[in-house]
Formats: structure tokens, sequence, C-alpha cells
């Protein structure tokens, strides 16, 4: 019987791709993760989303984590939760003058969400971003919970604190 003699090892095209598909995901991590270093801050937004149901309300508590639309981003906590009727304009047809009035009890909400995050920090543009998802006032922003997904218009956006 012959001895098992093992060819010698020659570098391949399939070794050229691993080695940069390896760097690429090297470097892909380094640029994710180069936002951790940066000087992180506490800051507090606020998202009004318009036209919830009085059933989802049930569904937020304070302390829910939120995400972003992904799911694969937190974005913070829920601080507190508040919430209103809903208004609805109608046209009164006698004087043809707008009426403003809340919809029937029960029917539709606006909902503020106050969040509070650690993980903010500033982009080179002077806004403020959490991982990437950028959080400025007028912007809409979709976020998910463990059991609710939600869209609203982010209000008020406060840093809370210093860096990190």
């Amino acid at each position: 019987m012959k001895p098992l003699v093992l060819n010698k090892t020659r570098f391949n095209v399939f070794d050229l791709v691993l080695c940069l598909v390896l760097l690429s995901l090297a470097v892909g991590l380094v640029l994710y993760l180069a936002p951790l270093g940066q000087n992180r801050q506490n800051a507090t937004f606020t998202l009004n989303v318009s036209g919830v149901r009085e059933g989802f309300l049930a569904r937020l508590s304070t302390l829910d984590t939120v995400y972003d639309q992904s799911g694969n981003v937190v974005l913070g906590k829920i601080k507190s939760i508040s919430y209103t009727p809903d208004t609805l304009s109608l046209t009164d047809p006698k004087t043809g003058e707008t009426v403003v009035t809340d919809y029937p009890e029960g029917t539709l909400y606006t909902l503020v969400l106050e969040i509070s995050t650690e993980n903010a920090s500033l982009s080179e543009k002077g806004e403020l971003t959490v991982f990437g998802t950028l959080i400025a006032e007028g912007k809409t922003l979709s976020v998910r919970t463990q059991k609710l997904a939600l869209a609203g218009i982010c209000g008020t956006v406060l840093t809370t604190g210093g860096a990190k």
C-alpha cells in the first residue's frame, strides 16, 4: 500500500475570492461599528402618529423597545405615551363654513410617543442619527415595537446629555 502524500497546496482563484470576501466583511464591520466610537449622546424625540384606533393604544407601554422599520436597529425606548382624539374638518352645508370637531368617541386618536435613546450621534452635517437613522423634526419615521408598527412625523428632538 502506498503512503498518502498530499500535493503541494497552491494559491488559486477560489482562495483569492475567499480572501476578498473576508476582507470586505472586515471593512464593512469596521464601518458599521464606527459610529460606536464617536461621541454618543442621550437624546429624546417625539413621534406624532395620527389616525390610531383605540385598540392599538393598549398595545403600547412605557419602556417598550422601539426599532426602525426593518426591526434590526434599536432606536430607543418609549419614555411616555399620550394621545388625544383626532379632529375632523367638516363643511356645514347651510353656512358653508368649515367646522372642526373630534371624531366620534373611541374611533381615532393622535398618538404622541416620547422616545429616549442613549445611542444618538451627530453626523458630519450636524444631524442627529441613531445608528444611521436620521432623527429630525418634520421627518417621517417608520418604527416598530414588538406588537405594533407605526409611521409618524418626528416632533421635538432634544439632546439630553453630554458625550459618552
